[in-house]
């Protein structure tokens, strides 16, 4: 019976498979089969204090991930059994291709496709699609289904959400190259509300949505690039409101109805990218107006205007390199919202290499956010006014001593965040400290690693006050002449407390072991170690506790296998 279902499983997992991208015009010459990949499985035993009643101590996992190269298409097939999920789940079966002839592409089966960000962008589609980059004509069609009809069935607790079925097509028509072109682009899906039945209690609308939208990207001269993206979408949030009978649009109904509740939306952007030198600029600029959807994308912020600079520049003959970023952005678009809200992003990172041995970088990142009057006024006493300010410094330090190689690390980490409204007391006003240090030491000759770190930090606000300390402490070394057999220990001891009424003390250890042979088989040895001590400082309550875990495995890669090739096969294990 289990030799039954093992055989099932990988049967239904060779249905979910994806086919690369390949140029027919190069078959000749091909191997017809090639699999490679790898198989093996992993084990651990846990034994907790605390005690795990609700699940087994043992996990034992059967793993095999192949690939099979037919004639140059790559086809994964992957398999797991484990000991805590006896079931095997396969929730969608997937089979696609994507082959290429020349300067022609199809896509067949499950695919996805890219025509812009506020149009159709690379959601998966089960039909068919052909992209042509011929000279000057752009060209890319596709039609099929983003939705498979998925009823609920009665007295079923399945948690997956039931669908219509919704079908898609799409169009893009462009002039030029992949430096200066122009494209237009149409997108529509509506959903087959007669695709399932729906039952009792159950409500699901019908949509659809037609999008026109528009790319453009041009080099002005050398150093200028300027591209852009608009749409403008009709969309219906229910299929079942009544139309609005406009006589004009009655031959668009086989692509759109427009009905009482339909909305018609804009969105778009502005770029330009400056390149002088190594100097690199760039300005962004977009704009998505409140209910703007496409059915062809995933969830996009609406009611959005946004605008950006960022600037990366070496500076001081290229010893010190800058990143500055500026960002505004802010909602209410139309003015018809209660409250404007706004928010203004500062961010600026350097990296400085001042010597061959030292590098030290910085970043600081500053946000502010302000609430403003929109169709009403907002309340002094409640008006937000939000600073935040998260800054960061760390230095690295390399050098090196006859065969031993030093790394010194350091860490300094803070942030702050205030309500700057002087008429409201907020509790939430937060400031937060990290400090720490790391060392490093690599043997050459005996190809061993010694490291040790420690960090602290504190948080603290009006009400609370946390702190804590880690000291790491790790070996690692790679024994025998081919150097196949590695191990790594780390121990780590940690002491934290909150508002002097609770303390927190554990240990973790840790023993990470693989030997690898003849490059394709390998094993694992994985043993952990975590004590912990909690308890509080008026007696209230006392935990103290443990848990070890054991794990081990083994993995066989499988070398390129071409059926018919024994000779050749063979000298590969």
């Amino acid at each position: 019976m289990k030799l039954r279902h093992i055989c099932v499983m990988f049967c239904l997992a060779a249905l979910s498979l994806q086919v690369q991208a390949q140029d027919l015009s190069r078959l000749r010459g091909t191997t017809p089969l090639q699999i490679t990949g790898r198989i093996g499985t992993q084990n651990t035993f846990n034994l907790s204090s605390t005690g795990y009643s609700y699940r087994s101590p043992w996990s034992n996992t059967l793993f095999a991930n192949l690939n099979l190269n037919v004639y140059g298409f790559d086809i994964p097939l992957s398999f797991h059994l484990s000991n805590n999920n006896r079931a095997f789940s396969h929730p969608f079966a997937h089979f696609g291709m994507s082959p290429r002839y020349r300067n022609v592409r199809f896509h067949i089966g499950h695919r996805n496709m890219s025509f812009s960000p506020y149009t159709y962008s690379g959601l998966t589609f089960l039909g068919g699609g052909v992209e042509v980059d011929w000279k000057m004509l752009r060209l890319a069609f596709f039609s099929g289904n983003l939705n498979q009809a998925r009823a609920i069935e009665s007295g079923s607790f399945s948690g997956n959400p039931y669908s219509y079925r919704r079908s898609a097509l799409g169009v893009k028509l462009g002039v030029g190259n992949a430096r200066n072109h122009v494209d237009l682009i149409i997108f529509n899906a509506r959903d087959d509300s007669t695709s399932i039945v729906l039952g009792a209690g159950q409500f699901l609308q019908p949509r659809e949505n037609l999008v026109v939208g528009s790319t453009f990207r041009f080099n002005l001269g050398r150093h200028v690039v300027l591209t852009s993206n608009i749409a403008a979408s009709a969309y219906n949030e229910n299929m079942r409101s009544s139309s609005a009978g406009v006589k004009e649009l009655q031959g668009l109904d086989k692509f759109f109805t427009l009905r009482y509740g339909s909305v018609l939306r804009y969105a778009g952007d502005m770029n330009m990218h400056i390149n002088i030198g190594r100097a690199r600029t760039s300005l962004q600029y977009r704009i998505i107006q409140p209910e703007f959807y496409s059915l062809g994308t995933t969830y996009m912020t609406n009611n959005v205007r946004r605008m950006g600079m960022n600037i990366y520049t070496p500076v001081l003959d290229n010893k010190v390199f800058v990143n500055l970023g500026l960002h505004h952005q802010t909602d209410n678009i139309t003015n018809t919202q209660l409250y404007t809200s706004s928010g203004l992003v500062l961010s600026l990172n350097a990296t400085a290499r001042l010597s061959e041995q030292l590098t030290i970088t910085g970043v600081y990142n500053g946000f502010n956010q302000q609430q403003r009057d929109g169709t009403a006024q907002v309340m002094e006493n409640l008006r937000i006014n939000r600073v935040m300010h998260n800054f960061n410094l760390s230095p690295v330090y390399n050098f090196r001593t006859a065969n031993k190689t030093h790394s010194v690390n350091g860490l300094f980490n803070g942030s702050i965040s205030r309500n700057m409204n002087k008429q409201f007391e907020d509790p939430s006003n937060t400031t937060s400290l990290a400090v720490g240090a790391g060392y490093t030491l690599t043997l050459d000759e005996s190809n061993t690693n010694i490291m040790v770190n420690f960090n602290h930090q504190n948080s603290s606000s009006s009400f609370y006050d946390f702190s804590s300390n880690n000291l790491g402490l790790g070996f690692g070394r790679r024994f025998l002449k081919e150097e196949n057999l590695n191990m790594q220990v780390n121990t780590t001891l940690a002491y934290s407390q909150v508002n002097q009424l609770t303390r927190n003390l554990s240990v973790m250890t840790g023993l990470n072991t693989s030997y690898t042979y003849q490059k394709n088989h390998t094993a694992n040895l994985r043993l952990g170690f975590n004590n912990i001590r909690n308890f509080h400082m008026e007696g209230l309550y006392s935990i103290n506790g443990y848990h070890t875990s054991i794990s081990f495995g083994y993995s066989y890669r499988i070398p390129p296998v071409t059926p018919g090739k024994r000779g050749e096969n063979a000298s590969m294990n």
